[in-house]
């Protein structure tokens, strides 16, 4: 092994701390189990980058139903997370939810949208005589 900060000698009195801090994005299981009873999914989804308001991209998933989680959503078991305006907002990121039956639309189109673009490249493929 090679010597540096990062050779097996630098580990000796190393001891891991699963209780450190986790992500700012980290949600309760049991917070994710509820609002699932509610007919919900959450995901977060950007707002802003470098100050600036995403607007298309905001419109465009409001068009898809998704909608910021709020304070009192899902009989109160977010109110914790909400800031100030009642919003749950991280690092440019807000909550979004979608009822479940809506994401599962969202996710068929994608696969079946994956399934088609893998098609089309291997009959590309097969039409250019590569295997």
């Amino acid at each position: 092994m090679h010597d540096g900060p990062h050779s097996d000698a630098s580990f000796v009195n190393f001891v891991y701390n699963p209780d450190l801090p986790g992500s700012p994005f980290d949600i309760d299981p049991a917070i994710l189990r509820t609002i699932a009873e509610y007919g919900f999914v959450v995901e977060w989804h950007v707002r802003e980058v470098g100050g600036k308001l995403m607007d298309r991209f905001i419109t465009g998933r409001a068009h898809n139903r998704w909608a910021p989680v709020k304070r009192g959503n899902f009989g109160g078991v977010v109110d914790h997370l909400a800031n100030r305006d009642g919003y749950i907002y991280r690092d440019g990121l807000m909550l979004e939810g979608l009822p479940i039956q809506i994401y599962q639309m969202a996710v068929a189109h994608r696969e079946r949208a994956a399934r088609e673009a893998g098609l089309l490249r291997v009959r590309r493929r097969q039409r250019f005589g590569q295997t």
